[in-house]
Order: C-alpha cells, then structure tokens, then sequence
C-alpha cells in the first residue's frame, strides 16, 4: 500500500509540475452522505498533496453523476461498486461501515446498550427513501425481531448526526462520523449485525477522458486513495 500511495502521489507531483500556474478546478460529483462521510475529512489532506486545487462538489444521484461524467459536467464520481457500466474506469476508493449511536441522557441507567434493545426502544433519526440502505435496515430488523421508533427522516447522514446532537435520541450512522462524538454524550454501537448495511464505493470517470486527461488519473487515484484510508 506504502509503494501504490507513493507511485499515486509522484503521478500528481508531475501533474502539478505540468499545469500553469494558477488554480485548478477538480468536479466530483457524488451522494450528501458520500461526501459527508468520506470526502469532507479528506478535504484537508488532498488539498495538501495537490497544491493550487479547488474542489468543486455536487451533491447527485448515481445515475445523474454518470452522465454528467459521459457529458463532461464533471470530472470524477463517487458511487457505490457495481452500480456503473463499463464505460467508466474505477478505482476503489472505501468501504462505508455503521454504527448505532444512542445519546446517554436518554436513559442514563439503560441496562442494555444490544443492537435490538436500542433499535426497539429508542426513538431514532433514519434515512428518508427506498434505497439500498432503506432494505438493508429493513432486513436487519427482521432479522431482529424489532420495530423501530422512527420520528425523524433525513436526506444525508449528516443531517442524522444533527438530528442527534439537537436531541433525538438514536440514529445510524457511518462510523466515520462517530470519531469525534463525546462519550459523555453519546454511546457508539457497533455491533456485527448493522455489517448488512455496509456499502463499498469506487471513484469513477469516463474512459474516454482518461485517454485525453492522464494528469487527471494521476488526480483520481490520489483522491481514492486518500479515501481508502
């Protein structure tokens, strides 16, 4: 990994060392919970390994951030693995793992902080929609036994993690974004059966850019491979 990293970081060294001087706009394109959860912590760190970059982010659905890549509105995508064709280049860029994260203070005296316990009792913020998260859920409080108490619908993750940090007392969310909630605050679950839910991602572009673009690749590899980490 230490070899792929440095070969991926002396490709953008040349791309930088090839472009005018000046900034440079990179576009990608991808989900409100993608980039909350995968892109935002690594804002920082790409800007440092690609100096004079601006990042321009557009929140879109799968099918829209695809095309917009085939019609040169965007440079790169993010989106779950296997949920693109052919015509684009991949590069894995993360697996998006979850956590139940309930507030203490809703039941400071809670015997039992189990996975089934907290998704019956506890009133929960949760994703809105019908998408592959929404059936994973589905599944796992099924497989249960459970019926969840949900009195917030949200559009991203983030919006969960405000949800919770205003008071609502449960949510899931990626476990990335539990890094920096307090224990004092908040009790993060992760618990073996919330794997259903589990999504892996590839950054994507259009085949054809990359063959016009090569300084581009170097970019991309070095954006998935910051997001892998």
């Amino acid at each position: 990994l230490a070899l792929l990293t440095a070969t991926y970081f002396s490709e953008v060294g040349n791309f930088v060392e090839r472009t005018t001087k000046g900034t440079s706009t990179l576009r990608l394109g991808a989900g409100a919970s993608v980039l909350e959860a995968m892109v935002f912590p690594q804002i920082r760190e790409i800007r440092s390994r690609i100096p004079g970059l601006e990042l321009e982010l557009v929140t879109d659905s799968t099918q829209r951030i695809l095309r917009s890549l085939h019609e040169g509105e965007l440079d790169i995508g993010i989106v779950r693995s296997g949920d693109h064709g052919a015509d684009v280049v991949t590069y894995p860029c993360g697996r998006m793992e979850f956590a139940f994260v309930g507030r203490t203070d809703f039941d400071r005296h809670l015997p039992d902080w189990g996975l089934a316990h907290c998704l019956s009792r506890m009133p929960m913020a949760m994703l809105r929609g019908s998408g592959q998260f929404a059936s994973g859920f589905r599944k796992l409080c099924v497989d249960l036994e459970v019926s969840p108490n949900i009195v917030v619908r949200t559009e991203s993750f983030g919006q969960i993690r405000q949800a919770l940090s205003a008071g609502i007392p449960g949510g899931i969310l990626p476990r990335c974004l539990t890094a920096n909630m307090t224990s004092s605050e908040f009790r993060v679950v992760k618990d073996e059966g919330l794997s259903v839910l589990a999504r892996d991602f590839v950054l994507v572009m259009d085949k054809r850019v990359t063959q016009l673009k090569t300084r581009l690749s170097g970019i991309a590899e070095c954006v998935s491979t910051l997001m892998g980490q």
